[in-house]
């Protein structure tokens, strides 16, 4: 049985070890805390990470600024917003493109 609970559902949202194909699913689901959890969640596809990064909403960016699975291209797109490059700090995903590409 399909739970309608917004808050069970943004916790499998936010659960890395869902099925991506339930995750695809909660992405049909128009609810902005849904859409942050999901954009936080590392198993999340790359593809629709690159769709939530579309979306102008700053709790969306900084969920996917936080996750090491966005896309590279994105995150650098961060770069230059103050409180999304804090959050970029902590992404190991990005202090290991920057290691790897500048020498930091």
């Amino acid at each position: 049985e399909e739970t309608k609970d917004p808050d069970v559902l943004r916790n499998i949202a936010a659960n890395e070890a869902v099925d991506a194909k339930l995750l695809e699913r909660l992405t049909r689901i128009r609810d902005k805390a849904l859409f942050v959890a999901l954009a936080g969640n590392p198993s999340m596809p790359p593809v629709r990470l690159k769709q939530f990064a579309a979306i102008k909403d700053r709790d969306i960016h900084k969920a996917l600024a936080a996750n090491p699975a966005t896309p590279i291209e994105i995150l650098l797109g961060y770069q230059t917003d103050g409180e999304l490059n804090q959050i970029l700090k902590r992404n190991e995903a990005y202090g290991e493109y920057i290691r790897q590409n500048l020498g930091m």
